[in-house]
Parts: structure tokens; C-alpha cells; sequence
């Protein structure tokens, strides 16, 4: 039997918070990894996919990148979803911003700690695939 992938998140869906704040004020960091766990077996096909909704900064060349960006959501898909968003609940109820988000330490080893320095972004176009630990 296998069982389904677990979903979960805290605060405003992308769509909320386009709604709320528009498109140019926000920004959505994301990622796509292979959670440590399930590394193990080469052929293992199944993913976590998380992003992080953040009010846009005002000063993208700012030395203190993430200071101005208030958290609006994060969203993870993957193993121990729930386990794991319970945690991030405290900070968004502290009004915890990308940077409070960044200079956290994840716990090691899961899946967890790729949400932390999340650095691509939807408007980047970049590829938000994680291929490396």
C-alpha cells in the first residue's frame, strides 16, 4: 500500500495574497526536493514542493535582504506535512519576516531545512529544482 504525499500550510494561499497585496506585492520563494529520507533508493520518484509568500521588498539591493518581507505563507507538500507546519504557525503568529525565516537553523537531517534560505522565485523564472544537498 502506498500512501499519499501529506500537504499542509499556515497563513494566505498565493492567490489570497495576490488578492490582498496584488501581484508586484508579494513575493513567492520556492523550492522542489528530494527529501532525505527517500534519497536512498535511487529510482524513488516522489518530491516535497514548499514555497514561502512574502510581502515584496521595497529594496531588492538591500544589505538586509528580507527585512521588510513579512511572511504571508508557507506551504509544504512532502513527508511529516503537518509535523512540520505546526512550527512555523508560532512565527507567522509573531509576524516573522524572510529574514527571521533565514536566519533560523533547520533540523537536521529533513526535509525542513529547505525551507530555510529559500532563494528562487516564482517571478525569477529560475529553476527551483534542489539537485544537490
Amino acid at each position: 500500500m502506498i500512501s499519499p504525499t501529506e500537504y499542509s500550510y499556515v497563513g494566505l494561499s498565493e492567490a489570497e495574497a495576490i488578492a490582498e497585496y496584488g501581484k508586484d506585492g508579494i513575493e513567492v520563494y520556492h523550492r522542489e526536493a528530494l527529501p532525505l529520507q527517500l534519497a536512498l533508493y535511487k529510482a524513488n520518484s516522489k518530491i516535497a514542493y514548499m514555497k514561502v509568500i512574502t510581502t515584496r521588498s521595497k529594496d531588492d539591493e538591500n544589505a538586509l535582504k528580507g527585512a521588510d518581507e513579512k511572511v504571508l505563507g508557507i506551504h509544504y507538500f512532502g513527508p511529516a506535512a503537518d509535523e512540520m507546519i505546526g512550527g512555523f504557525a508560532i512565527g507567522m503568529k509573531l509576524g516573522m519576516t524572510k529574514r527571521d525565516l533565514d536566519s533560523t537553523i533547520g533540523v537536521h537531517p529533513s526535509v525542513s531545512e529547505d525551507l530555510y534560505n529559500l532563494e528562487i522565485t516564482k517571478r525569477s523564472g529560475a529553476d527551483f529544482r534542489k539537485t544537490d544537498c
